[in-house]
Order: structure tokens, then C-alpha cells, then sequence
């Protein structure tokens, strides 16, 4: 729920500044918030960079990259038309567990299967003309997220198995984010634009709220990335693509028809399906 609510904010905020701005000012709060709780509360942590300093900045690299495509994306093309990539996310991130890490597929079929069809007559429905050429830059912006967001979550999990300590991931990973985005944004910026000039004290509050629930909702994602693998982690969080399209139906008031409900309906149950199998694995260990 917290990653839907962020993703809608991102598609409000990015329309009243630079992109990149917002996402500099976004990671300069997480940032701060990551060092203050390593410096004060765990700053034995800190000693841990020494050694495993690029195992940890390499995934927090993916996830800027992907960040950052993905903002960019959002600037021309939907949320509905983002989401659609979630369930591309977990068709990489399934294919690299059975190919390295002998992941057994088959009790995941039915739920995978529904939900396949599920996001099917969604896509057919609603964004058939997505899938035209005048879209491509758009594709390219968001598989390049999907892939650089997977990439990243297989290697955080590695770093969790080999107890990294989830706090000092997620701080330099904002780091990495704060540095990349702002040398873009002074690469880029535009001057005397209107996405240049001051900053609403409304817009600051709304990247201020961003900034913690993002923060939180990264927390909270490593923890059960940490306890479980990649695989359960991204069909846990399926909610969140089901929830962001729901989202942008009701804020931007966007119709919702016979096909959409019945589509949600659909991946609803996948949801339900998959999230028991997995309930059910665990107990039979």
C-alpha cells in the first residue's frame, strides 16, 4: 500500500517540478533520516562499508538507475501503463531463480496463470494502443526499470543472506541516489523554466511526506525480502500494481467499466492464490 501511494504522489509532484529535482530533494530527506539512524543508533554499521563497499553500492546503482527511468517514464506515460511492468518484474525475477537457485515453478502455475490472464484483458482492454510505436521510448524507459529494479533486488538479497545489515543497504542506496540524480538535474536542468523556479511550500510538503513513506515502505520490503527470497517478495508485493491502477482510477477520475473491474477481480485472485501457496510452502518447510 505505502509503494501505491508513492507512486501516485510521483506522478502528481513531477508535474509541477524537474523530475530530477524532486528526486535529489526525495533522497537528500531518506538520506538524511539513513545516516542519522546509522550515526546514533547502529554506527558499528558504518565499518561494515570497508569490505563490502561494492556489493553494496552496486545494487544501490540498479536501484537509482531504476528510480530514475522510472520518473522519467512517468513524466509522458501512466500509471496504469507503469504498473503494467510489475508483473514483467516477476517474470525476470522467476526466470533467474530457476535458471541459478533451482526454484521449482509448478506450485506457482495456477496463481501466475490467472494472473497472467488477468493482466491480459487489462492490457487488451485498456492500453492495446500503448504497444504501438509512438510508445517505445516509454517501453524502453520501464523495462529498463523492471530489469535494473530486479537486477537489484536478487542483489540485495544476497547481501541480506550474508547479514548486511538492511538499514546500511537502504542509506547508501539513497546515497547513490542523492549523487546520481543531482549531477543529472545539474547536467540537464533547464534554466528559467518553470520546473526551475521556487518550489511551492505545498510541493516540499508533499516530497516531504514522500520521503517517509518511501522510506518506510523500503524498510519494510527489505524485511521480507531478507526472510523470504525475491520470488515471494515481488508475489507478496503484486498488491502494489493492482493497487497504484486502482489509484489512478479514483484520483484522476478515470472510469471504472465492466472489463477494468472484472480484470481487477481476476488479478485479485491470483493474488489470493498465489499469497496461500506461499503460506503453504512455508508451513510444509
Amino acid at each position: 500500500m505505502l509503494y501505491a501511494i508513492n507512486n501516485l504522489f510521483w506522478k502528481i509532484v513531477i508535474k509541477e517540478a524537474n523530475h530530477l529535482l524532486v528526486i535529489s530533494i526525495r533522497a537528500l530527506l531518506t538520506t538524511f533520516a539513513g545516516l542519522s539512524l546509522l550515526l546514533f543508533v547502529k554506527p558499528d554499521y558504518l565499518s561494515m562499508l570497508k569490505d563490502s563497499s561494492i556489493r553494496i553500492i552496486l545494487p544501490a546503482l540498479l536501484g537509482a538507475t531504476g528510480l530514475i527511468l522510472m520518473v522519467t517514464g512517468l513524466k509522458k506515460g501512466s500509471l496504469r501503463q507503469f504498473s503494467i511492468y510489475g508483473i514483467v518484474g516477476i517474470a525476470f525475477i522467476l526466470i533467474y531463480l530457476i535458471l541459478y537457485e533451482n526454484l521449482k515453478l509448478w506450485p506457482y502455475l495456477p496463481g501466475l496463470s490467472l494472473l497472467g490472464i488477468g493482466y491480459g484483458l487489462y492490457v487488451h482492454r485498456y492500453e492495446k494502443g500503448f504497444f504501438l510505436g509512438k510508445n517505445l521510448k516509454i517501453h524502453f524507459l520501464f523495462l529498463g526499470m523492471t530489469l535494473a529494479f530486479s537486477a537489484s533486488v536478487v542483489l540485495h538479497w544476497y547481501n541480506f543472506i550474508d547479514e548486511i545489515p538492511i538499514l546500511l543497504e537502504i542509506t547508501v542506496q539513497e546515497v547513490v541516489i542523492l549523487v546520481v540524480s543531482f549531477l543529472l538535474w545539474l547536467v540537464f536542468r533547464e534554466q528559467g523554466s518553470k520546473h526551475e523556479r521556487k518550489l511551492s511550500t505545498k510541493l516540499l510538503f508533499q516530497i516531504s511526506f514522500m520521503a517517509g513513506l518511501i522510506f518506510l515502505a523500503i524498510y519494510t520490503g527489505y524485511v521480507g525480502l531478507k526472510i523470504t527470497n525475491p520470488l515471494t517478495s515481488s508475489l507478496v508485493s503484486l498488491s502494489v500494481p493492482l493497487l497504484t491502477i486502482l489509484l489512478d482510477s479514483i484520483y484522476f477520475r478515470r472510469k471504472l467499466e465492466t472489463p477494468f473491474l472484472l480484470s481487477m477481480l481476476i488479478m485479485a485472485a491470483a493474488y489470493v492464490i498465489l499469497s496461500t501457496q506461499l503460506l503453504l510452502l512455508k508451513e510444509g518447510g
